[in-house]
């Protein structure tokens, strides 16, 4: 019934009749986790589709698994270094359904590779300079492989360093 008088003066009602069958066809109820795939920054998105699965492992309410073949989109991946989640359709047979509009996903990390490590000075320190007392910097300044410069953490290995022993380490 509308609920306004005014508009409904004759107290006319919509009627629907809802009818509740089995499903004719299997349906999908989980897809299978897809491992991450890592590439350079700046790939192309036609040249990371070889890189992705093919295909995935599908569930069915009826407790049957199969594989069906994906569809890959780029979505938001742009070329920039960052981690993008990227998602598939599935590639359905004809006696099975997706109601809930199931997805294959993965995260695509696209990454820089450092290829030059700035210079750094020679330490020099008296003998007996404990490792804990080396003088050695945090950072170090780095160019990837998009000719792009920035800064990373370094962490030294002073395993070999004998304070007692000169030398070079």
């Amino acid at each position: 019934t509308v609920a306004s008088p005014e508009i409904n003066r004759d107290k006319l009602t919509a009627e629907a009749k809802v009818a509740i069958v089995d499903p004719i066809y299997p349906f999908i109820v989980d897809v299978a986790h897809l491992d991450s795939v890592k590439v350079l920054s700046g790939t192309p998105f036609a040249a990371v589709l070889p890189l992705l699965p093919k295909d995935v492992l599908v569930t069915y309410d009826t407790g049957v698994t199969e594989t069906l073949s994906l569809i890959w989109q780029q979505g938001k991946y742009d070329l920039k270094a960052g981690t993008y989640r990227i998602y598939a359709t599935l590639v359905l047979t004809e006696i099975h359904a997706n109601p809930a509009e199931f997805e294959a996903y993965l995260d695509l990390y696209a990454q820089r590779n450092v290829i030059e490590v700035e210079k750094l000075a020679e330490v020099t320190v008296d003998l007996n300079t404990a490792a804990a007392a080396l003088p050695l910097i945090d950072t170090v300044r780095v160019t990837y492989h998009d000719h792009t410069t920035g800064l990373l953490n370094v962490v030294w290995d002073k395993s070999t360093y004998v304070s007692s022993k000169g030398g070079e380490y």
